[in-house]
């Protein structure tokens, strides 16, 4: 169900066996890699401890090169512990290739609970430019059910990839389709507006 919305200069695949770098909010995800309505897909315990993060899967596959994985902020876009900003972005600064994991999860949207923006919460928008400040070769992943704006983002990164809530099995997804093991990108959906729709249509 992944979408890949842009791959400018063919960037994608990534090549294997280089130093990389997994930062943001989902590259320690569990249960945010789930939408609400998760069913069978949790593990035998009935919690979420079997699930790999997409951190994890990566550093397991990416044939033995160095692979930082450092979340820095959470899906509410605040920092995961004091410095965790820096220690992102000095994972990025230390990488050849970086995969820019950012997006929502279960707390930002649910049942009964709508969000009022379609922004990237809190400073994920500027942990994104901060990143791709640094012109290294970097995807941008988001992980999202309902809409997320990045119109600002949008023209300074070469690759992006819109993964949805990908489920149980998302690392190693991610992993195929940006290594190219694996092409099966599909449509959109549905449109993703700027983020001013908000205000100026009644929601």
């Amino acid at each position: 169900g992944m979408v890949l919305l842009k791959n400018e200069g063919g960037l994608l695949p990534f090549k294997k066996g280089v130093n990389l770098a997994v930062v943001g909010p989902h590259a320690g995800s569990q249960r945010d890699l789930f939408e609400s309505y998760k069913g069978d897909q949790l593990c035998m315990d009935k919690t979420y401890s079997c699930i790999q993060t997409v951190g994890s899967v990566f550093t397991e596959l990416n044939c033995n090169a160095s692979t930082a994985v450092e979340v820095g902020l959470d899906t509410f876009g605040e920092e995961v512990y004091e410095g965790s900003y820096k220690a992102a972005l000095a994972a990025a600064e230390g990488a050849d290739q970086i995969v820019l994991a950012l997006g929502i999860g279960n707390q930002n949207e649910y049942e009964t609970g709508d969000r009022t923006t379609i922004n990237l919460p809190g400073l994920q928008e500027q942990l994104a430019m901060d990143i791709l400040a640094l012109e290294k070769p970097t995807v941008l992943v988001l992980v999202n059910g309902g809409a997320i704006a990045i119109e600002n983002i949008a023209p300074k990164a070469k690759a992006i990839v819109e993964a949805f809530y990908p489920g149980r099995r998302a690392g190693e997804a991610l992993f195929g389709a940006i290594y190219g093991d694996s092409n099966r990108f599909g449509k959109l959906p549905m449109t993703i507006y700027e983020s001013n729709f908000v205000n100026e249509q009644s929601m």
